[in-house]
C-alpha cells in the first residue's frame, strides 16, 4: 500500500488496509498456494531462518496473502481508536485460545474463567495448562460478587477468559461488568 494514499475511511481499509504492491501489479493479493519459498543462495535462507532478514520461508508461517489479511483485519479492529495492531491468523478458534494462553501464561501463573466453556476449551484449562504449571479457577462468572472476591484474593490471577455466550449451553455472562473486574487485576 502506498502510504502517501491515506486511508481515512472504514471503507477504504477494508479494500486497502495491508496491501503491498504486488511484482505483477495485482489490484488485489493472489492467493499463494506456495507451502514454501525459495532463496537466493543458502546465505539467505540462513538469515530468514535465522530472523536475521524479513521474508516468507513456509507458508504455515505466513506468507503475502495471510499477511495482508491478518494487517487488514488489524486495521479494521481498531479503527477510530488510534491503536496500531497485530493480527495472527490461526487454523482454527483453538489454535487461536491456545496460542493466546501458553504465550501469555507462565508457570504459577492462573487463569479464571466460567464454568461452561466449549468442550476444547474446557479440556485445555483443565488437562493441558496444568502441564504447564498453570492453574484454571472456574467458576460461576455470572455471580459478579463471586468473581470480585476470587480475583481479590488470588493475586496469581494473569488472565480472565470469557466465552459468551457459550458453546452449546448458550449461557452469558456480563462482559462490561467481567471486562471492569478483569482490568482491577493489576490494580490489586
Amino acid at each position: 500500500m502506498d502510504k502517501s494514499f491515506p486511508l481515512t475511511g472504514w471503507g477504504s481499509l477494508a479494500v486497502h488496509a495491508g496491501h503491498k504492491q504486488d511484482p505483477n501489479y495485482a489490484h488485489l493479493v493472489p492467493i499463494y498456494a506456495s507451502s514454501t519459498y525459495v532463496f537466493d543462495d543458502a546465505e539467505q535462507g540462513m538469515r530468514r531462518f535465522s530472523g536475521k532478514e524479513e521474508g516468507y520461508i513456509y507458508s504455515r508461517w505466513g506468507n503475502p496473502t495471510i499477511t495482508e489479511a491478518e494487517e487488514k483485519i488489524a486495521a479494521l479492529e481498531t479503527f477510530g481508536l488510534g491503536l496500531e495492531a497485530k493480527g495472527i491468523l490461526h487454523a482454527s478458534g483453538m489454535a487461536a485460545i491456545t496460542t493466546l494462553m501458553l504465550s501469555a501464561l507462565k508457570p504459577g501463573d492462573k487463569i479464571i474463567t466460567h464454568y461452561s466453556l466449549y468442550g476444547g476449551t474446557e479440556e485445555l484449562v483443565s488437562k493441558i495448562l496444568p502441564a504447564f504449571g498453570i492453574t484454571a479457577i472456574i467458576a460461576d462468572l455470572r455471580d459478579l460478587q463471586k468473581a470480585q472476591d476470587i480475583i481479590k484474593a488470588e493475586k496469581s490471577i494473569k488472565m480472565m477468559y470469557l466465552e459468551t455466550p457459550a458453546n452449546p449451553t448458550i449461557q452469558c455472562v456480563d462482559l462490561d461488568e467481567l471486562s471492569k473486574l478483569a482490568n482491577s487485576i493489576t490494580l490489586l
